[in-house]
C-alpha cells in the first residue's frame, strides 16, 4: 500500500492510561513497508482477551507497514504510583512504539486496544494529535502544582512517528509557556530537532533529557532495537545536547544478564567522554506478554545464549523469567544483580565521582499561576 490510502474512522474506545477517547484517525501506510526481519517481534503473540486466528499467528512471512492512528484523547497527564520510579506524573503523546526494542515492558498495553503485544505493538501507532491542547488545559485547570511531567513513560515521545506529527514539540512548547519542568526519557537522535526550544528550558532549570544508552555494540542494538537510533548517533547527540547547555543523563537499560552487563564500565566511560552529566541503570525485567517477544528474539538471534541469559534473568528474580513486582525494578535480587550493582558503582564511582546535583525550577510556574496575580 502506498501513502494515499486513507481510511477515516469515528469510534469510542478505551485507551490504557488515557481514560475514553473518541479515535477520529486516519490510517497512514508508510513506504517503509518491510519484512518482519525488520521488527523487533518475529511474530504476533495471542492477546487474552482477544484471541487472534491461527493463520495470522503464524504467518511469519507476511509483510508489515506502519499505520498510524490519529487519536483525540481525553486525558493526558497520568499519575504514576509505582514506589520504585523517580516521577509521580508521566505523559505518552504516542501508543505503541516503531522503534520495536525485543523487551519492551510497554507490549501490553497494546492488549488493551484488541492489538497483539508483539508486531501490532511496533506496526499500529496510536497519535494523541490533541495531547498539547490537553496539556494546557490541565495545567490551566487551578488544581495543577507545576509537578515534573516525564516523557515518556511507555513509549519514547521522539520515536519516527514524531518527525511527520510533533506532537512532543507541541508539548515542550505549552511546557515553555508556563514554565512547567519535564523530564525527557528517549533513545533517538531527532531530539535535536527540539534544541531550540530545550536550550530556553533548560535557561529556566525546566528540562533534564535521560538518554538511553546500554551498550557500545551497534549491531547489538540493531538486533535488539531495529527501529531505533544507532548507538553512534545517540552519543553524537547527548554530547550536542550537553555542548548546548541542556542537562543530559543516561540510563543504562535496560542491563540484561549474560548479554551486555559485561559492557558496564566501557559505556559509563564513553558517556563521561560525551560530556553526560550523571549516570543510572535498570535490569531487564519483563512481564508475561513481553517474555514471549525477547525469548522467540534470543532464540533467532542468540541461541547459543538463550539458556544462559535465561537462567541468569531467573536468578536476578526470585527464580521467574517474569516479573510484576513495583518494587526492585531497578536493581533486582540475588548475588548475581549485587554483583552487576557493584560493577555498576564502581564505574560510576570511576567516571562519575564528581556529579552536580540538578534540580527542577517550579517558581516559573508560580510566578504566572498563582491565585493572587490572576485578580489582575
Amino acid at each position: 500500500m502506498n501513502t494515499g490510502c486513507l481510511i477515516n474512522i469515528t469510534i469510542l474506545f478505551n485507551l490504557f492510561y488515557g481514560g475514553f477517547v473518541t479515535l477520529t484517525f486516519t490510517e497512514i501506510f508508510s513506504e517503509m513497508g518491510k519484512s518482519f526481519n525488520s521488527r523487533g517481534a518475529r511474530k504476533y503473540t495471542e492477546n487474552p482477551y482477544h484471541r487472534l486466528s491461527d493463520s495470522r499467528i503464524n504467518d511469519p512471512d507476511k509483510k508489515r507497514s506502519t499505520i498510524f492512528r490519529e487519536v483525540e484523547a481525553k486525558s493526558i497527564v497520568n499519575k504514576v504510583e509505582s514506589p520504585d520510579l523517580p516521577f509521580y506524573y508521566s505523559m505518552n503523546p504516542y501508543q505503541g512504539c516503531e522503534h520495536g526494542c525485543t523487551y519492551c515492558y510497554a507490549r501490553k498495553t497494546h492488549l488493551y486496544l484488541d492489538h497483539d503485544a508483539g508486531l501490532d505493538f511496533e506496526s499500529i501507532i496510536y497519535v494523541k494529535t490533541n495531547a498539547a491542547e490537553l496539556l494546557e488545559k490541565k495545567i490551566r485547570s487551578g488544581n495543577w502544582e507545576g509537578d515534573v511531567i516525564a516523557l515518556s513513560g511507555n513509549t519514547d515521545c521522539y520515536q519516527p512517528a514524531e518527525i511527520k506529527y510533533g506532537v512532543t514539540r507541541k508539548i515542550l512548547e505549552v511546557c515553555l509557556k508556563y514554565g512547567n519542568p519535564v523530564s525527557i526519557v528517549t533513545k533517538s537522535g531527532s531530539i535535536t530537532r527540539d534544541i531550540d526550544i530545550l536550550k530556553k528550558m533548560a535557561e529556566k532549570g525546566l528540562v533534564k533529557v535521560h538518554f538511553s544508552i546500554h551498550t557500545l555494540n551497534d549491531e547489538l542494538r540493531r538486533n535488539m532495537e531495529p527501529r531505533a537510533s544507532s548507538i553512534p548517533l545517540r552519543l553524537k547527540t547527548a554530547e550536542k545536547l550537553s555542548t548546548e547547555g541542556i542537562r543530559v543523563e543516561a540510563l543504562i537499560a535496560p542491563v540484561i544478564p549474560g548479554l551486555n552487563d559485561y559492557e558496564l564500565m566501557a559505556v559509563a566511560k564513553e558517556l563521561k567522554n560525551r560530556r553526560v552529566a550523571d549516570i543510572n541503570y535498570m535490569l531487564l525485567r519483563l512481564d508475561e506478554f513481553g517474555y514471549d517477544v525477547f525469548e522467540d528474539w534470543l532464540e533467532h538471534c542468540y541461541p547459543d545464549r538463550k539458556n544462559k541469559v535465561l537462567n541468569l534473568l531467573r536468578s536476578v528474580h526470585n527464580g521467574s523469567t517474569t516479573s510484576t513486582a513495583r518494587n526492585g525494578r531497578k536493581s533486582g535480587k540475588g548475588t548475581y544483580s549485587e554483583h552487576i550493582k557493584q560493577v555498576f558503582h564502581l564505574a560510576k564511582n570511576t567516571h562519575f565521582n564528581n556529579v552536580i546535583p540538578f534540580e527542577f525550577q517550579r517558581n516559573e510556574y508560580y510566578k504566572k499561576n498563582t491565585s493572587q496575580l490572576s485578580l489582575f
